[in-house]
């Protein structure tokens, strides 16, 4: 896929974000054209994981697992400290390298973005990167994506 396709996919997204608040009276329409936006996030979701060699996940994994590039955590026992915190990976989407192992959570997250986050992923053996080259797929324009990797040795 291309940055043009891209940007006209993330065009559409937007658009039908507006529709969805424009037809809030006509509820099969409004969730027609929400579907519709969520399909095009999934779009661009995938492509965003092949453009850095991931594998979007279907589901989830936690701190450990990515800081020690992990398919899943060795606790035995729930521990809420292993999840990442939803003010960091608010419409979190989950990435695995093509071994399964834990290879990044990409978030999206509205204004203003936590201010600790930097340390935050610094104590944990984590880094945090906000792409220039790719916006939100979730919310086009208002939501700022947010990656969060393992600090490579």
């Amino acid at each position: 896929m291309t940055d043009q396709q891209v940007l006209e996919i993330i065009e559409k997204i937007s658009f039908l974000i507006e529709e969805t608040g424009r037809l809030q009276d006509n509820p099969r329409r409004s969730r027609a054209a929400n579907d519709r936006g969520r399909e095009l996030g999934h779009i661009l979701a995938v492509e965003f994981g092949r453009r850095h060699g991931w594998k979007l996940s279907d589901g989830t994994f936690t701190i450990s697992a990515l800081k020690n590039r992990k398919v899943h955590s060795s606790c035995r026992k729930y521990n809420p400290e292993e999840y990442f915190p939803h003010s960091y990976t608010d419409h979190g989407f989950f990435y695995r390298w093509p071994d399964r192992r834990a290879a990044a959570v990409c978030g999206h997250l509205y204004p203003p973005i936590p201010e600790d986050i930097q340390n935050w992923a610094a104590q944990n053996g984590l880094k945090v990167s906000f792409p220039t080259d790719y916006q939100s797929w979730y919310y086009p324009g208002w939501a700022r994506l947010v990656v969060i990797e393992r600090v490579t040795p």
